[in-house]
């Protein structure tokens, strides 16, 4: 589990620095952090409430976004196939042709 957040953590201050087209990563990972702690304690007023998201509210959430996730793949790349079949050919037939 560690080294998963640990992982996010440094992909996220990485993609921030490259938005904003900075030199460095890494006079962002201290402020980076203060920030997350600050956003994470203040999301939940005490353990109850978190136990009732996670036995409540997370189940559901989590089939949403991880079903709607592989759904709208999954139509992507049927969208992509269709838009593309007979195209492999034609481009066959042009380097055959040279």
């Amino acid at each position: 589990m560690g080294l998963k957040v640990a992982t996010f953590y440094y992909v996220s201050v990485l993609t921030f620095t490259q938005t904003f087209n900075l030199k460095d990563y890494r006079s962002l990972v201290l402020p980076y952090a203060i920030i997350l702690v600050v956003l994470s304690m203040v999301g939940w007023m005490g353990t109850n409430e978190v136990t009732l998201y996670m036995s409540r509210y997370f189940p559901l959430f989590a089939i949403i976004v991880v079903g709607g996730t592989t759904l709208l793949l999954y139509l992507a790349n049927m969208a992509r196939r269709q838009g593309s079949s007979g195209g492999g050919k034609k481009n066959e037939d042009k380097v055959n042709q040279n």
